[in-house]
């Protein structure tokens, strides 16, 4: 991963209360802050692509209208599309296990939508990744482990700490983790510099 260097000192905001993205955003060498949006995840889209860059987009406008002043707002949503059905967080633990008996019968495309909007210069940035999964049968023994530590997460798994679960990806991992971080990095790098 390259590390950004934000030569303009522009204060960034981080719009997400997910540790991945934090972690991400650390590991790009910037300094950040945290403002967690309390918008409700909603959307009359159907296509996965729009979804993401809507609930991304949505995300960032709130917390614009909310600090009124000059920073760069990134801001990102994750959904898991299999079947032609989308899959978000888990309601419940016998909902998780359905989701996870899907996902490991069948690909899975990761939709992760973003905004970066930039007050200082007046740029909005948007756009989004998809990267195909394959995944391996879940053990009986490590189910309940699984569901129980990503009940928070859309497809209730995550890739970083579930790597023998994952068979094959196509496209950008950092994608799967919840931030197309391909794209945004590009896009930070000449927003910043």
């Amino acid at each position: 991963m390259k590390n950004l260097i934000n030569t303009k000192n522009k204060k960034i905001i981080l719009a997400s209360h997910s540790p991945r993205r934090q972690e991400l955003l650390s590991a790009l060498g910037l300094n950040f802050e945290i403002i967690v949006p309390r918008l409700p995840e909603f959307s009359t889209l159907h296509k996965p692509s729009a979804i993401v860059k809507e609930l991304a987009f949505n995300k960032a406008l709130e917390i614009k209208n909310k600090i009124k002043s000059k920073v760069v707002i990134i801001a990102a949503d994750t959904l898991v599309y299999c079947r032609k059905e989308l899959i978000g967080k888990p309601k419940t633990y016998n909902d998780a296990k359905c989701i996870l008996k899907l996902l490991t019968a069948n690909p899975q495309y990761v939709y992760s939508g973003f905004c970066i909007w930039d007050l200082y210069d007046k740029q909005v940035f948007k756009g989004y990744d998809r990267t195909k999964v394959l995944m391996n049968a879940i053990p009986e023994d490590i189910l309940d482990k699984v569901i129980r530590e990503n009940m928070d997460k859309a497809g209730c798994y995550a890739i970083q700490s579930e790597d023998k679960l994952v068979k094959k990806i196509q496209g950008d991992y950092y994608n799967v983790v919840g931030l197309p971080l391909k794209k945004v990095s590009s896009i930070l790098a000449k927003v910043l510099s």
